[in-house]
Order: C-alpha cells, then structure tokens, then sequence
C-alpha cells in the first residue's frame, strides 16, 4: 500500500502543478478561438482545488486502502472530464484538448495494478470526452467521423494504459516473490542499522507477518557479531513473558545470510515516544516500567541479565485492544549467568553510555543489579525527557557514570514528582550494587506500593495514543 499510496502522491503533485501550469491554453483558446476566459479559468481553478484536496487526503495518516481505492477511481475520471469541460468552448469534437484527455488516460500506467483494476478506470477517463461532447451536443454529421476517430483512439489508449499498468504491477509482484529467504518472503524494510536490517515479511506456508532481523554479511567479519546474534535468539528463546518479544525462528540462508523471526509490532520505542511527547505522567511511567520488570524479573530468574536496557530497546506497541503494552526487545548483549546470585564478566564496553551501569565502564561482572541501574536511568528519561547525565561525547559520558552524582529528577521539572518515585529512582541510580535494588523483581514490588501506582488507566493510554497516531515502526533496532 505504501509504494501505491507514493505513486498516487506524486501523480497528484505533478498533475496538480501540471494542470494548474496550463493556464497558459486557456489564454490561447480565449485570444484564438473566442472561448470565454472566465469559464475556462473557473474549470481551471476548480481542477486544481480538487487536486490539492485529493493529494491532502491521500497524504493523511490514517488514509486507508480504501480509501485509495476511491481517490484512484475518481481522480482520473475527473481529471478527463475537467479537460473535457476546457474542451467544449476550445473546439468541441475538434479541440486539440482530446490530446489532454489522451495524456491523463495514458499517465494512469505509472501506478500499477492488474489490469481488472487499471482498465475500468482508463475506460472511464477516456470516456469522459465522448461523453461530455455528446452532452453538449458538439457532435454533428459533419463532425461524425471525426468524432468516431477520437473515441477509437481515446479507447485503445485506455487498453494500452492498462497494459502497462499491469506489467508494472506483475513486475513488481515477481520482484516481491523473488525476495525470498528460505521460509520467508520480504515484503518492505522497516529498519536499518549498523549490525543489520529489519524487513517486514510473510512466513510461507502459514502466511503469518513477521519482522525478519537480517545481519549484514560484511558484519560477519567484526569479531564477536555472530555470536551476540545467536546469543540473542537462544536467550529469547528461552523466555516466555509476555512482555518479552517472542522469537518465532533463527537460522541461515544457503547463501549465507542470517536472520532472526520475530513477532510484528505495532507502535513506537520509548524514545521515540518521549522525544514525541516530551516527560511521561509520573503514573504511565511507573505503569511502563512495571511491565519493564516484568520481562526482566524472568530473565533474571532463568540467569540472564539483558545488559542494554535502553529506551530503543522498549517498545510500546498495540496489542488488541490494550494500548501501552511493554516489549522487551535485543538480547543481543545479554549474559547468561552461572547460578543464583552470580555474576558474569563482560567482555568489551557495549551499550548506551548513558543507561550504562558503572561496572559495565569499569568491565567488571554484571549481575541482575546492573539492569536495575539502567531501569532507574530508564525512569529518569521517561520522567524528565533527558539522560541522568547530558555529556555530549562518549568519554564524557563514561567519566559521568563513573564519577557523576545523579541530580534529583524533580529539579528538572516543572511540575511537582512524587517523592517515593524519585527516592526508587535515586536508589536505582546508586554507584554500589548493594545499594540498589537486587532484582527486577524487587524493583517491581517497591513500584506497586507507589502513590500512583495503579493510576494511569486503559482509557488514559488510548487517548494518549489518540494524540500520537503511531503507526507500524521498527520491531527492534538492528
């Protein structure tokens, strides 16, 4: 739908101007045919209103396939019957403007669609000009022949734009078909990054939509790549919270070419959604955040620390009727620890520096409380709409988390945040483990017992969602 509603866009951009530019024949009409100027210049104007609002409504963001559907099948016809109107002073039967009506008939190709669709529409357009001369009672004997000879020529033109469209469209449908890798059919990218990209894609046989992540041959040869891929399928393989994004399959295609099929999400990150939106309501950030633990309170409990809990790996997505529905995305960091209560060392400096735990700097081991420091500098952004530290360069940053004392949230608000959700973050945000929450279920239950805790409502969430309008966005970042 994408690709149409674009090829619709532009033919209504460049028909607009086009129409809107052909002032310049009424003036010729008027001067060397006599045809009234106003008359024509009022179906001039007239045209190109209904152009800009037909472009504005295709433009729109909840413009449905529908919708398309009725925009294609009269803008067409329309834009021939307007030529014909211009035609009935300039000429009649034998104005040169049947040309015009041939041209917007024959521009209906450079949409594609099959020909079921295409040719009623083509018909349509080129029967405007017959028609309208017929009405106006511009066809006499003396004019006959020529008006059969406009008529055939309008018809074929119809067909042979069909045509084209249609080859268009089955070009494209091969295209689409040969964009396959292995089970799965690629149907339009929806991310990119540095490791790989995201394609939206149709599980064949079971013709299910997922987000296929597919890693970059030339990153192969970055040492440790594969691996934090794989790791990412095995350890989201082995979670089941539904707050945690499923993974559906991992493997590679004969010729090399890694992929990971994960559930389609609708919605946005969480930095896109406070960059959108600015500071989160103290009580949908808590409600978040709860469902942010709940997906690591797992995690932790089979062993596995995420280690890149960053707002571009939580997504808010729509799922049924429930809006504000935490995903938990990219394992692709985590680490797998040996016991209850153990640790594991990390080996290289990977992250976000700025939700990056200190001992993640000093590349010492991780454990379940260095998720919680970067839940609490995840709070600190949905609350405050900045990082706990702003340094603008990476050594800056480091050095910040390292040596920087966190500044209170509530100093740069405006509005007043409760204090038992300021003191959580705090401690979240503390320098020694043992000063932090131990688990993500800890962190959970302390978040339950807040004032607002339990406050922002479903109904709360879908008007917040009224006002952003998100669409399908990235499943995850590459």
């Amino acid at each position: 739908m994408t690709d149409r509603r674009t090829a619709l866009s532009r033919f209504l951009v460049l028909g607009t101007a086009a129409w809107t530019a052909f002032f310049v024949t009424d003036l010729i009409a008027a001067h060397g045919l006599g045809a009234p100027i106003e008359y024509l210049l009022a179906v001039r104007f007239a045209g190109t209103s209904i152009g800009i609002g037909a472009y504005l409504v295709v433009r729109s963001k909840n413009v449905t396939k529908r919708t398309l559907d009725v925009v294609e099948a009269v803008v067409f016809p329309t834009a021939g019957l307007f030529v014909s109107l211009a035609a009935i002073p300039s000429g009649g039967i034998t104005s040169p403007l049947a040309l015009g009506v041939a041209t917007v008939t024959l521009t209906r190709a450079i949409i594609a669609a099959p020909w079921q669709r295409a040719l009623p529409i083509a018909l349509a357009t080129a029967a405007s000009f017959p028609l309208v001369m017929l009405a106006a009672s511009r066809v006499h004997a003396a004019t006959m022949w020529t008006f059969i000879l406009t008529t055939t020529f309008l018809v074929l033109g119809a067909i042979v734009s069909a045509g084209g469209s249609h080859l268009q469209h089955e070009a494209r449908r091969q295209v689409q078909e040969a964009r396959r890798l292995g089970a799965y059919r690629l149907v339009a990218r929806i991310g990119s990054g540095g490791m790989g990209e995201v394609w939206l894609a149709r599980q064949m046989p079971i013709d299910r939509s997922v987000a296929l992540k597919l890693l970059k041959k030339n990153v192969l040869e970055e040492p440790g790549a594969l691996r934090r891929f794989k790791r990412e399928a095995l350890a989201t393989s082995r979670l089941a919270h539904p707050n945690t994004i499923r993974v559906f399959d991992f493997g590679a295609s004969d010729d090399g070419v890694f992929y990971l099929s994960m559930e389609l999400l609708d919605g946005l990150d969480l930095d896109a959604l406070v960059t959108r939106s600015g500071p989160l309501h103290p009580a949908r950030a808590i409600h978040l955040a709860r469902q942010v633990c709940g997906s690591l309170s797992e995690a932790h409990h089979a062993g596995i620390v995420h280690c890149d809990m960053k707002p571009a790996n939580v997504f808010i997505a729509r799922v049924g009727d429930d809006r504000d529905f935490v995903k938990v995305l990219d394992f692709g960091l985590a680490r797998v620890l040996v016991g209850p209560g153990s640790t594991t060392l990390v080996d290289s400096i990977r992250g976000t520096p700025a939700f990056m735990p200190p001992e993640v700097v000093r590349g010492e081991r991780v454990g379940p409380e260095s998720d919680v420091y970067s839940m609490g500098a995840l709070l600190y952004w949905m609350v405050t709409a900045t990082t706990v530290f702003q340094g603008v360069g990476f050594a800056e940053m480091i050095t910040a988390q390292l040596q920087g004392k966190p500044e209170p949230p509530s100093k740069r608000l405006d509005a007043a945040l409760p204090d038992d959700l300021e003191t959580i973050i705090m401690r979240c945000l503390s320098k020694e483990r043992g000063a932090r929450f131990v688990t993500a279920k800890e962190l959970d239950e302390a978040l339950s017992k807040c004032s607002l805790a339990g406050q922002w409502s479903r109904e709360d969430s879908r008007q917040a969602w009224d006002l952003l309008h998100p669409s399908l966005s990235m499943t995850t970042k590459p």
